[in-house]
């Protein structure tokens, strides 16, 4: 069964393990800017969210979750096998984050 990376923004902490843990994995170096995964940081608003790259499915594919769900010590990520309900809360963690970002930007 196909799995999704599904992301919980009010969990994120921005601690940015995750980012840390991916450019190790995929790039053998701990560069926040070679990570496929980026914290956004609204430091006045105190909104963290994450967002990964949507160019390529390489962390998807594997077997077992990605080093960045298994660095996030706040459970912000999960690996969850693909099914109506988690496409479900997908989607509404998605029209969430437009508006918080919405929010954000005005």
């Amino acid at each position: 069964m196909p799995k999704l990376l599904v992301i919980h923004p009010e969990k994120c902490t921005a601690c940015r393990a995750c980012e840390l843990a991916c450019s190790m994995k995929h790039h053998n170096e701990f560069n926040l800017s070679r990570s496929r995964i980026q914290v956004n940081i609204f430091l006045e608003e105190a909104v963290y969210i994450p967002a990964t790259c949507t160019q390529c499915d390489h962390c998807l594919s594997i077997d077992g979750d990605p080093e960045c769900v298994k660095f996030c010590t706040p459970k912000a990520l999960e690996y969850l096998d693909e099914d109506t309900e988690v496409r479900m809360r997908q989607m509404a963690t998605a029209l969430k984050l437009r508006e918080t970002y919405a929010e954000v930007v005005a």
